[in-house]
């Protein structure tokens, strides 16, 4: 069964050690690697009459990060079943709650000690939004000690 992993990036290379961590640890387990940087959405009418989400998924998303991906993809080979990267837009608990529904999302994978770069004047912070979030948690940089609201990733993908 294919699990679905969400984490949050900057589309740096080093925010994929999160990435790697997760296929390191997925064990015989297939995983759905969604990458996503979240975006307010323009408020004005003259910027929603330029806004092209596909122009600005181009601007973010650089040539040494899809070279990253690819590495991944190929070193973990078993344990990928895909690495996607997506712009997400909104800045609400009740929005993202639902691209987390919609995409099927088994856990939130993160870093906290991790700063995610503001990569456009639009960014938003994803710590917020992801602590509210009612799927499983999961904070790399704390992996010694379980803590309140977090499950180890063997436990998610087992179903236990």
């Amino acid at each position: 069964m294919i699990k679905h992993v969400l984490i949050p990036t900057d589309f740096t290379v080093k925010s994929l050690q999160v990435v790697r961590y997760a296929l390191e640890d997925a064990g015989t387990a297939k995983l759905n690697i969604l990458l996503f940087h979240m975006v307010d959405i323009p408020h004005s009418i003259t910027d929603l009459l330029f806004f092209s989400k596909e122009q600005l998924r181009k601007k973010l998303i650089n040539q040494d990060f899809k070279d990253a991906c690819a590495v991944l993809r190929n070193k973990y080979a078993s344990s990928v079943a895909d690495i996607q990267c997506e712009v997400f837009y909104g800045s609400t608990a009740a929005v993202f709650e639902n691209y987390v529904d919609a995409r099927n999302v088994d856990v939130i994978m993160y870093n906290k000690s991790l700063v995610l770069k503001k990569i456009d004047a639009r960014s938003v912070d994803p710590y917020a939004l992801i602590r509210r979030c009612h799927k499983p948690l999961m904070d790399i940089s704390q992996t010694a000690t379980q803590h309140e609201g977090q499950v180890d990733l063997f436990t998610i993908l087992s179903g236990t």
